[in-house]
């Protein structure tokens, strides 16, 4: 027990020249510290007289440029210690050509991972024609993730003599080059895009009928008239879209309207259903009662 006081009591006594380094640190530092104010005044004065000279552009351009070299040696240096993009991974892409994602990212293996803006990677991407919304996310050490909502489009809108595609959500917008969906049914009416997905969201329950629909009017902004196998017309109420349908499924599974003559039925009253006749047919059936 007294070696282990009387080896601390030694280094206590030893404390006494370490006391004078630090008073000589002291007085150094703030030697330097004076030293530092004075050389911040001097570099304020010069600052402040190349503004009054030159302007500030110049020197913010300067700052700019010393920015730009500080970013890009961090990239540099993010680089070396591991953070390059190794991989892409894209989810979502149906109809979006792959080349065109690549081009709209803009970046290649090996790259830092910091260099590519986010912002206008996501702007570029939401330019191509087929995106809705894209959400891009860096995911460390090595990947770039990108989550693309396409548009899906379920008719094509005839504006007069111009034409578009309207997606599941109701929004219209240009046809790309080389559609593939020249087929889809056909919508007519200043709002026919934006009431679409309803209607079109009742027609799923009767996968039948779906499949024959080759356009749709839609009248007096409140209700539609649907066109099956380029022929045949339904007028649907308002609130019977649903009904209507199912008063028509019934009709044709009772061989009621298997006359050809038959160019349209209006399906919008609960207790009356009327058919119309081709032109044609309906004179030949008003000369013949009229003999």
């Amino acid at each position: 027990m007294d070696d282990r006081k009387s080896t601390i009591s030694s280094l206590k006594s030893r404390s006494h020249p370490k006391s004078v380094a630090k008073s000589r640190l002291a007085k150094k530092r703030a030697g330097t510290f004076l030293s530092v104010q004075e050389n911040w005044k001097f570099f304020s004065i010069i600052v402040f007289g190349i503004v009054f000279v030159l302007g500030w552009k110049p020197l913010a351009d300067m700052l700019d440029v010393f920015e730009k070299n500080i970013a890009l040696r961090g990239y540099t240096l993010s680089k070396q210690i591991g953070f390059q993009v190794n991989d892409l991974i894209v989810e979502g892409r149906s109809l979006t050509p792959q080349k065109d994602i690549l081009k709209a990212v803009n970046i290649r293996r090996g790259d830092s991972l910091f260099a590519s803006d986010l912002a206008d990677m996501k702007m570029r991407l939401e330019a191509l024609s087929w995106v809705r919304t894209a959400t891009i996310q860096r995911r460390w050490p090595f990947t770039i993730y990108v989550r693309l909502a396409e548009y899906k489009p379920i008719a094509l809108w005839q504006q007069k003599t111009k034409f578009y595609l309207v997606d599941d959500q109701g929004h219209h917008f240009n046809i790309p080059k080389n559609n593939p969906f020249q087929s889809l049914p056909i919508l007519t009416g200043e709002e026919a895009p934006k009431n679409a997905p309803h209607l079109f969201s009742v027609l799923r329950d009767f996968p039948r009928l779906i499949g024959r629909v080759t356009g749709a009017i839609y009248l007096g902004k409140r209700r539609w008239d649907l066109m099956l196998d380029n022929r045949l017309k339904l007028k649907l109420g308002e609130e019977r879209i649903k009904q209507g349908l199912v008063q028509f499924i019934q009709l044709e599974e009772g061989r009621k309207i298997s006359d050809k003559n038959i160019v349209a039925i209006d399906l919008r009253f609960e207790d009356k259903i009327y058919f119309q006749l081709a032109p044609e047919a309906a004179e030949v059936k008003l000369s013949s009662k009229q003999t």
